[in-house]
């Protein structure tokens, strides 16, 4: 393990104390176990949450934070043990801030969270779109121009080009598609932040 620093704890862990006041305590422990200290679990998220989307690579989070590889893992386990940061592989380890939600249905439809996270801009479009479908529907039932599988079909074919250009998508199994895991989270997440139901 690297030697603590001993400049003391900056502005940048006050900020994290203050956000993590209620948890203090728990995260304390959490280091404890992996043998890190408060002050580097605060670097290693503020490097995190600071990326656009706020994920990072492993290799960049070490970088970062000056460490060997397996001591930055424990530093960012602890995020992770926590439930704050979650574990994507790509190309390298990604630690990643989404909610526990989120997460849960990416491992759940075996899609890659940090894709998803990347995607996303161009899956609000569908979740707009999904949106605008449940709130006619619960004012007018269901009588709609467009069922929500010809919006999803819609947005599916949209997102296939951009993201998968060779894997083709049959219109009448599209749900088959890999992009179809996608847009199927994305309305999972839609459907749980209006309280709805299918």
């Amino acid at each position: 393990m690297s030697p603590k620093r001993d400049d003391g704890p900056g502005p940048q862990f006050a900020r994290f104390e203050a956000l993590f006041s209620e948890e203090l305590e728990e995260l304390q422990e959490i280091a404890t176990e992996r043998d890190v200290t408060l002050e580097e679990v605060s670097e290693a998220y503020f490097v995190i949450v600071n990326g656009d989307p706020p994920m990072v690579t492993h290799s960049r989070l070490q970088e970062e934070l000056g460490k060997a590889g397996p001591e930055t893992w424990n530093t960012a386990s602890v995020l992770v043990d926590f439930g704050e940061v979650h574990r994507s592989k790509g190309n390298d380890w990604w630690w990643i801030v989404a909610s526990e939600f989120l997460a849960g249905l990416c491992e759940k439809r075996s899609i890659s969270l940090k894709k998803y996270l990347e995607m996303e801009g161009d899956l609000r479009v569908f979740q707009d779109d999904a949106r605008q479908w449940y709130e006619r529907r619960h004012m007018h039932g269901n009588l709609q121009e467009r069922t929500m599988r010809e919006i999803k079909l819609e947005h599916c074919q949209r997102l296939q080009e951009r993201y998968y250009p060779k894997k083709r998508l049959d219109p009448e199994n599209f749900h088959d598609h890999q992009v179809a895991r996608y847009v199927k989270t994305a309305q999972d997440v839609i459907v749980e932040a209006l309280n709805l139901s299918y």
